[in-house]
């Protein structure tokens, strides 16, 4: 146990556990000896892992370990008391002197996850002491594992007998709305999740109790935090008042706080209660309204979707409105089947911006008769047929109406595309990667437009597809994924097509599902709930979400530019070649002495060759039959603005030798016949600044190639644009 050797004290312990049933007395008084040493650290530790594999470890050693002065010692005597299956009074005692006094969070930590597993009946008082604790309130794990040892206690308390359960509920639940205004952990991460697990369980039932809740909470910010669960637990219903509902309401009003009559009233139209419903249509009656309030008072209405809405909810689409507004006035408005919805939109088209054209694409597609006027529109060219994609294709010919679908040929052509043109349009998207520079300013806008609907990238765009920080994005990846969505997708990225008994189309991502409601995932991450009650029929589709014909909408320069903004570690291309010339090695002292940069240097014509995202940077042959003899010189600057340790790695045809600000940094002795995908790097460390890359390629009697890149998946370093180059 005093070996720091990890393979001789590894072994030393498995032994131990291997001859459990040879060890001694004196082995384990050893042991417990060493374990319980005050001057022990590490060497304390092992010796518990050993009385663990010796199932040596008795109750009366755990208890004096808890007071251990080494953390690691006492956060795994947690571990080991949890695993027990059963709990004294004493252990509980300890356990909640330690709750009470642990100044590391690794061992509170550890009492949190034990106290999952702990069944005794003052384990709560342990987990009580912990909750109120306030230097945990911004501890990553510890408030979610408070939470799942608190959801443990609201499960066992709802699975018992009735009479018993009240008794369980009201003191556990009683205690939580007296104390919640005293811990930050209670108000943000227990109070509204109790409320969506009570409501998960029984709605009806358990209403009338989370309002008792919200009532006995002493502060407002608990009050509001649970009227906060209860309309997340509620969200997309729409259900009858407990009885309790106006008393409270009453005794809430009374209460001077700016966001709690909002929050009253979102509950209030959930209720149907109809003086709610009358404040929320007065919001959409005043002219002067603010955005945030008419958002706030058409995503409450969306839940009940009351008739004398309906003319209100034209005439703010028909008035000056934001993007925001109009694109919560469009969900809403998907809710009335009117077929007069579908001409007021399409009248619209001109005067809307495109994230809105989108939108209003979706929502014509939902109902079998505003997808006829959306496809009769495109027909007399009132909308241009670029704006529909497979999803379009897919929601329509859900329908199986022959004439919709006549339609829609008429209007798309071929409706799907056979693998050989898949594999076509792939080939030919990246043969552009070669063909010119992709501008990653401009990929952003391209992103933005086409892809921050559902995916996420550089904490911009909706998480509704892949985050794509996390995806591989080489070139080749993205081109395959962009082109090809359906090649391969995940289980969770099937889309869900639903038809409701009033004949809507909704189609998107399963986010959540119970017994009684499903709720799908749209573009923008809007989240949209359904009734099953009301769904007339499901389809789970193996297919992404994600449009199959971005090629229709995106030119190749604007695939280019999406690539070079999106791709992980992106080839040098930024650069000045100058060759095929005949080495000079005074000449090549002074680029590397710094005393010049290469492109200042007179008599030498130095190209801007386009390189496209694919980073292939083009060798000229030799001149002259001087192959073996001549060179040729790429110069490329890069700057950055923080100290950073990455890789330079390269491949290549032929062989090359590389310097960064005058260092020397790669050889590559001999030509190569084919590319090897970095095929070498090299560790390298970036001052702050500017940096001079320069790479000296032997010639050919052959064209040949090199790709450069550095290591840079968060996109830290920046190529100096190079002056007057041409896409």
């Amino acid at each position: 146990m005093y070996d720091d050797n990890p393979d001789r004290y590894r072994t030393a312990l498995r032994l131990l556990a291997e001859r459990r049933s040879l060890t001694d007395a004196e082995t384990v008084e050893y042991l417990r000896g060493l374990a319980l040493s005050p001057q022990g650290d590490i060497r304390s530790l092992r010796a518990l892992w050993g009385l663990q594999a010796l199932a040596a470890l008795d109750t009366n050693t755990k208890h004096r370990l808890l007071g251990h002065p080494y953390a690691a010692v006492r956060a795994w005597t947690v571990r080991f008391l949890s695993e027990q299956t059963e709990w004294s009074d004493e252990d509980i005692r300890i356990l909640q002197q330690l709750s009470q006094g642990e100044p590391v969070a690794s061992v509170r930590l550890e009492i949190a996850c034990a106290l999952r597993r702990i069944r005794h009946g003052q384990s709560l008082e342990v987990w009580q002491t912990l909750a109120l604790r306030a230097n945990d309130t911004h501890d990553t794990v510890i408030p979610f594992m408070l939470w799942l040892a608190w959801e443990a206690q609201l499960s066992h308390a709802l699975s018992i007998n009735a009479d018993a359960q009240e008794k369980r509920l009201d003191r556990i639940l009683g205690w939580l709305a007296e104390h919640a205004g005293e811990s930050p952990i209670l108000v943000r991460d227990i109070l509204p999740r109790t409320m969506r697990r009570l409501l998960a369980e029984n709605p009806n039932v358990q209403l009338a109790r989370c309002l008792n809740i919200v009532h006995q909470c002493r502060e407002i910010t608990a009050q509001k935090a649970a009227l906060r669960g209860i309309l997340e637990g509620l969200k997309g219903r729409s259900v009858q008042p407990p009885e309790n509902w106006h008393k409270i309401v009453a005794e809430l009003n009374d209460l001077t706080d700016s966001e709690l009559p909002g929050l009253i009233n979102e509950l209030g139209i959930v209720f149907r209660d109809p003086r709610s419903i009358h404040t929320a249509l007065n919001v959409l009656r005043n002219t002067n309204s603010k955005d945030a309030e008419l958002l706030h008072a058409l995503q409450s209405l969306a839940v009940i979707n009351p008739t004398e809405a309906l003319p209100l909810l034209r005439q703010r689409w028909q008035s000056q409105c934001s993007d925001a507004v109009r694109l919560v006035l469009l969900r809403n408005l998907a809710n009335y089947d009117d077929p007069a919805i579908a001409s007021m939109l399409i009248d619209s088209w001109k005067q809307l911006s495109p994230a809105v054209r989108a939108e209003v694409i979706k929502t014509l597609q939902r109902r079998r008769a505003w997808a006829r006027a959306l496809l009769e529109a495109v027909a007399r060219k009132q909308i241009p047929v670029s704006e529909l994609h497979s999803n379009t294709v897919l929601a329509v010919r859900a329908f199986q109406d022959a004439e919709l679908n006549r339609l829609l040929e008429k209007v798309w052509g071929q409706v799907r595309e056979t693998p050989a043109e898949v594999e076509k349009k792939i080939e030919q998207f990246r043969l552009a990667m070669y063909q010119g520079r992709g501008d990653p300013d401009r990929g952003r806008a391209v992103y933005e437009k086409h892809c921050a609907q559902c995916h996420r990238f550089r904490n911009q765009g909706h998480e509704v597809g892949p985050d794509l920080d996390g995806a591989e994005r080489s070139v080749e990846y993205l081109l395959i994924n962009i082109l090809d969505p359906n090649r391969v997708v995940g289980q969770p990225y099937f889309t869900r097509l639903i038809l409701t008994k009033d004949g809507k189309v909704l189609t998107g991502l399963l986010a959540q599902e119970d017994a009684e409601s499903i709720t799908i995932r749209r573009e923008n991450n809007v989240l949209e709930t359904v009734p099953k009650t009301q769904i007339e029929q499901m389809k789970v589709e193996t297919r992404s979400l994600m449009p199959e014909n971005l090629d229709q909408n995106i030119s190749e320069q604007g695939f280019r530019d999406l690539i070079a903004y999106l791709v992980a570690n992106p080839f040098v291309t930024e650069v000045y070649v100058a060759g095929p010339i005949r080495p000079d090695a005074a000449r090549l002292d002074r680029w590397l002495a710094n005393k010049m940069a290469p492109v200042e240097e007179k008599g030498l014509v130095w190209q801007t060759p386009p390189v496209g995202p694919a980073g292939r940077i083009l060798i000229p042959l030799a001149k002259y039959d001087l192959a073996g003899r001549d060179v040729s010189y790429i110069y490329a600057e890069i700057e950055n603005k923080a100290a950073m340790k990455t890789e330079l790695r390269v491949s290549s045809t032929v062989a090359y030798r590389i310097w960064l600000d005058g260092r020397l940094l790669l050889t590559k002795e001999k030509p190569t016949p084919r590319v090897q995908q970095d095929e070498v790097s090299v560790p390298v460390e970036l001052s702050p600044g500017r940096h001079r890359l320069l790479i000296e390629a032997l010639c050919l009697d052959r064209p040949g190639e090199i790709y450069v890149c550095f290591h840079d998946p968060q996109r830290q370093i920046q190529q100096i644009r190079v002056p007057g180059a041409k896409p």
